[in-house]
């Protein structure tokens, strides 16, 4: 793979982030309702589910699940599943975390391990790294090498997009935060935006 496919691999990357999916919605929620440090976990959450997603392409773990039906059929069900319970959660959510200590939500690792879990149980995020980033590999060299570089590359991108991201909402939740109306209405947003993405996540369970 040479320095002009990996700069066409990251350039084509850029383009999936400007259609905002369940990884997006966590990060800016939590970054808007809870400050930068608990956005930054939510971004750290995603970015280690990248990381594990790359080294399953790597191996050959991710084309094995796709090539079975009935696994990857779970693995859609078990992500609408859990993205539907998600923002239920959030819906009904009465904003408890409030009485919460700093050190309490540090030690619950809440963003984090949500945000793992939703990317992780994506099926679309193991259908990019499987379908995706094969058209970018040198057919000569190293394939497995060449998923791990790319999926790696990717997860830098995908770092720095969510640390934007990340310190725009923080501040926008910090000129915001004080309104209980817009609280009620992110919370609102969010978890339906959730429950929305799960309904379409059962929707491809259901056809496959």
């Amino acid at each position: 793979m040479g320095i002009e496919q990996w700069l066409a691999f990251v350039s084509a990357s850029l383009i999936f982030f400007l259609i905002p999916g369940p990884d997006v919605i966590l990060i800016a929620g939590w970054s808007a309702r809870k400050g930068f440090r608990m956005g930054f976990e939510a971004a750290m959450g995603t970015i280690l589910g990248l990381v594990i997603h790359t080294i399953a392409t790597s191996m050959g773990l991710a084309a094995l699940l796709t090539a079975s039906t009935n696994a990857f059929t779970i693995v859609k069900w078990a992500g609408s599943i859990y993205l539907i319970c998600l923002g239920i959660s959030k819906l009904r959510n009465r904003d408890h975390l409030k009485q919460e200590t700093v050190q309490n939500q540090q030690k619950n690792h809440r963003p984090f391990l949500q945000a793992l879990c939703t990317n992780l149980c994506n099926p679309k995020v193991i259908l990019f790294f499987v379908a995706f980033l094969p058209h970018f590999i040198d057919s000569t060299a190293n394939a497995q090498v060449q998923l791990f570089v790319l999926g790696l590359s990717y997860a830098v991108v995908s770092f720095v997009f969510y640390l934007t991201l990340v310190a725009i909402m923080a501040k926008a939740g910090e000129s915001l935060g004080k309104n209980q109306t817009v609280q009620q209405l992110s919370r609102w947003l969010s978890g339906t935006i959730m429950i929305g993405f799960g309904v379409s996540l059962a929707a491809m369970a259901s056809h496959s």
